[in-house]
């Protein structure tokens, strides 16, 4: 988990609301049966693309009201199980939470 403080937020001693992204699933790849990102890594992809775009804001002077807690669970190699047309990705993420 990560937590980007914000300019009046709890961590501050604020009491501006705290943004919480949660990025689901996470299976980015399913190795070794297929090559390349899958359709699940959406969610994990989201959660480090919102924590980058949030960490370059803050640098540059542009900082959020609020905390902002992002989480996601990454497996590089997540399992699939059989299905038609194509296989489907297994929850991975369901494990954990």
């Amino acid at each position: 988990m990560m937590k980007i403080p914000g300019a009046s937020g709890k961590t501050a001693g604020g009491s501006a609301p705290t943004l919480g992204i949660v990025g689901r699933l996470g299976g980015v790849g399913a190795r070794p049966a297929y090559i390349g990102m899958v359709s699940d890594a959406d969610g994990a992809v989201v959660a480090l693309a919102a924590a980058y775009k949030i960490a370059e804001m803050s640098k540059r002077g542009d900082i959020l009201p609020g905390d902002v807690t992002l989480t996601t669970h990454i497996c590089p190699n997540a399992p699939t199980r059989p299905h038609k047309p194509v296989p489907m990705m297994d929850g991975v993420a369901d494990r954990y939470i």
